[in-house]
């Protein structure tokens, strides 16, 4: 199935079916009082469910005007503005080199293409001297995408220029896949695109069952990055997952990850971190993830709390913490801070970078569009 965004429709009926037409307008018809428009698909259905799928219809188009007002209009596609006031994935204000504003939006456009919802969350990254806000995450999950997922998903990553010893690898293992992840991120020196592919292992929040969790130690990720710019930045990453994982043990690992940096003052932050939200997870605790590439030596954690439910304000004295271990200046982290305080917060990253580095990253928000 190819997803179509219809902007006309129109819809008969008999006794034993209701058909909905589906298509898009070409230009004003032969009177110039109405609109030719061209069928891109026909749905049929029995009574009995066009009756279901029009409460279901109601329902959400209710939820829609909760959340967004009421629909007295048609609502505009979210703008593709080549300006750091119109971006798509609405940047923090900063850096924009290498192009970095227009292939962020770039990307961005393609995953909403598909048609289908999305997962969106925003992150945040710290490394000495330097912050770096504009990274986000689409995820799709292939089930949305019905027949001929894995083939969209494929052509998805050739149009956004995927290298094509990625792509094989990612065409060969994409059929294994629950969800995929498109990422940016925006750095010191250009940017990187990411694709990661979420492999099936049951442990979604919405259908976790203990019983049926991983005993030993899973791949959750393989990821491909690489930028659009410069062809020599490419990696491969591998995110191994960790199940029933006591905090102390975690923090043992995480201790071992940050072995070579300067000080414990990360790890004892990130400690104290994990106290905040250990009391308010489920029986199943931490979801602990750790994070290799061959090649360089990137090695990282990443500790999942979401289920916790914690606001971002309700860490900041830990965040800012972070904030001063890098050395960020006040007027850099603070309006970012302010923007994004109710959000709830989701998971933690940190270790060596490829580039031998420290650094950390907190994600948050995480919603559906």
């Amino acid at each position: 199935m190819i997803p179509v965004r219809p902007d006309i429709f129109d819809v008969t009926g008999s006794r034993e079916a209701i058909s909905i037409d589906f298509g898009t307008v070409s230009g004003l018809g032969p009177d110039r009082n109405g609109v030719a428009a061209t069928l891109e698909t026909r749905v049929i259905m029995s009574p009995l469910i066009a009756a279901r799928v029009a409460t279901l219809l109601e329902n959400n188009i209710r939820k829609y005007e909760a959340a967004f007002g009421e629909l007295t209009q048609e609502v505009p596609p979210r703008p593709v503005g080549r300006t750091e006031s119109d971006l798509l994935f609405d940047p923090v204000p900063g850096l924009s080199i290498d192009g970095s504003a227009d292939r962020a939006a770039f990307l961005f456009e393609s995953v909403e293409r598909l048609g289908i919802p999305y997962a969106y969350e925003r992150s945040f990254k710290l490394m000495a001297g330097t912050i770096l806000p504009n990274r986000f995450l689409c995820g799709v999950k292939k089930g949305f995408l019905g027949d001929g997922s894995d083939g969209i998903l494929i052509e998805l990553c050739r149009k956004i220029g995927m290298p094509p010893q990625f792509l094989e690898t990612f065409a060969s293992r994409v059929q294994h896949a629950d969800y995929v992840h498109f990422g940016f991120e925006e750095g010191v020196s250009g940017c990187i695109y990411k694709v990661y592919i979420e492999f099936d292992v049951g442990l979604k929040r919405e259908h976790v069952d203990l019983r049926h969790m991983p005993a030993e130690p899973f791949e959750l990720h393989i990821a491909f990055k690489w930028s659009p710019a410069d062809e020599s930045v490419r990696a491969v990453s591998r995110y191994t997952g960790f199940p029933f994982m006591t905090k102390e043990t975690i923090e043992g690992r995480i201790a071992d990850i940050c072995r070579d940096a300067p000080d414990g003052e990360c790890l004892g932050l990130t400690g104290r971190l994990l106290d905040r939200v250990y009391g308010k997870l489920p029986l199943h605790g931490f979801f602990y993830v750790e994070v290799r590439e061959e090649g360089n030596p990137r090695v990282s954690f990443d500790v999942k709390v979401y289920e916790a439910g914690i606001p971002m304000r309700e860490i900041f004295p830990i965040a800012d913490g972070y904030r001063r271990h890098f050395a960020i200046p006040d007027d850099r982290f603070l309006p970012l801070y302010e923007r994004i305080g109710d959000s709830t917060f989701g998971h933690v990253t940190g270790g060596i970078d490829r580039s031998g580095n420290e650094f950390l990253t907190l994600y948050f928000g995480v919603e559906w569009r």
